[in-house]
């Protein structure tokens, strides 16, 4: 299939199963939620966070190296270079996996006398999970490279969530829901998909060509290792910034607060899900026209990007402003409405964010991460200052306020001096 119609074609199933997998996600967090309570789900949610937390880094870093060098092995290279790369890519997998498995395992056992008794039971099931998510991203990206866009997401945005929503479902009807047996659902869920994946990757392997085209050099590079460790760094970086308040709530407030916020977040996640579906269209024209220098229809292409993500984000944030605790009734029940104002403040942070425009974006397209990097670390300062200041006497309101503040803070410093370092801006006034 020609580039351009594969391009197409992925984003179009990219939009599809990105809408899909929203969808199936908060079906599941009404079912979790209902059946949970606030603490029990306040507990499901801290393990999942932790988990992401750890696995994140590593799962980005290799995520990335990945496609960059899964390009360099299908410009030039053959099976035997991707039998290579596949090789190295789960030796350093299953380490990784190992080593945080175990470092986390005896933590928690060490620290059991002093943990929440139904923490250390969540947490030491959650174990499995840690490996699974640092292996899972091997197969999906490299398929990707490999041309199986569509499968590729059909992995990771479509079954593996309705995989999981199932297998709740049948131990909801069967034995009690707890936040382990909830866990356990989410560990065979992406057992299911690694294996799945791992079977089209090995497919698409083998419709390689065997031979390296004449007169080209080895694919791969001696630098992996750095370039891992480079992406992890931001990568983990970008973690913190998105759990610190999270992690406070759960540490200040207990686990019931916890899981009304994460209730809250699930109700907003449709409006970043949205302002992400437009760019990862929009991403690789931003590259191609800042490349060529082509400033007039960068900024043309910005201000038509962030006046539509604009438009999509803020019907939908004046109802979950309006209408968030009725809302919230409907769906998860009385527990789970004091979970309002938090909802109200997020996504009117996320509207305000909206008129801002893709600056990220544009920043890393145009090689000024380290500076946008520096403006979520001026976020993250704010975010986790204002969280123990406000979540004592606020609980959720406090940390929705907060991570609010943080975001603000991150996206205003980069809209600030996007003109003076870009020549463009990404707000919705062009």
């Amino acid at each position: 299939m020609p580039l351009g119609k594969r391009l197409v074609r992925g984003a179009a199933a990219s939009l599809v199963m990105t809408a899909a997998s929203i969808m199936l996600g908060i079906a599941s967090s009404v079912l979790l939620g209902r059946t949970l309570g606030p603490r029990h789900y306040g507990l499901y949610s801290l393990a999942l966070l932790l988990i992401g937390m750890t696995t994140v880094p590593f799962f980005y870093g290799m995520t990335m190296l990945l496609t960059r060098e899964t390009g360099k092995v299908m410009a030039s290279g053959n099976r035997a270079d991707m039998t290579g790369l596949l090789r190295w890519s789960y030796w350093v997998s299953a380490l990784a996996a190992l080593g945080v498995t175990v470092m986390a395992g005896a933590l928690l056992w060490t620290l059991r006398g002093r943990l929440d008794p139904d923490f250390a039971k969540t947490g030491l099931l959650a174990l499995p999970m840690i490996g699974l998510s640092i292996l899972m991203p091997l197969n999906s990206t490299v398929l990707r490279g490999l041309g199986g866009l569509v499968r590729s997401q059909f992995c990771d945005l479509a079954l593996r969530p309705a995989l999981a929503l199932l297998f709740v479902l049948i131990i909801a009807s069967r034995h009690t829901l707890g936040a382990s047996s909830a866990l356990i659902a989410q560990i065979l869920a992406v057992a299911v998909t690694v294996t799945l994946s791992g079977w089209w990757l090995f497919l698409a392997w083998r419709e390689m060509p065997q031979a390296r085209k004449a007169g080209e050099p080895p694919a791969l590079t001696p630098f992996r290792l750095k370039g891992l460790m480079t992406f992890s760094a931001v990568a983990a970086v970008t973690s913190f910034y998105g759990s610190i308040d999270s992690l406070l709530l759960g540490a200040i407030g207990g686990t019931a607060s916890l899981g009304i916020y994460r209730i809250a977040l699930v109700a907003v996640q449709l409006m970043p899900a949205l302002t992400l579906a437009i760019s990862t269209i929009v991403v690789p024209s931003i590259a191609r026209l800042w490349a060529e220098g082509d400033r007039a229809k960068l900024q043309r292409l910005l201000t038509i990007t962030s006046r539509a993500t604009l438009a999509l984000a803020l019907p939908l944030g004046l109802v979950l402003i309006l209408a968030g605790r009725p809302l919230l009734l409907f769906g998860f029940g009385d527990e789970f409405a004091a979970g309002a104002p938090a909802l109200a403040i997020c996504a009117a942070g996320q509207v305000l964010s909206a008129t801002m425009g893709p600056v990220f974006n544009v920043y890393n397209m145009a090689g000024h991460e380290q500076t946008a990097l520096r403006c979520m670390l001026a976020g993250a300062a704010i975010n986790a200052g204002l969280c123990l200041v406000l979540i004592a006497p606020l609980g959720p309101t406090g940390a929705a306020l907060a991570a609010t503040a943080g975001n603000l803070v991150t996206t205003g410093l980069m809209a600030r001096n996007e003109r003076r370092l870009t020549g463009v801006t990404s707000s919705i006034l062009g």
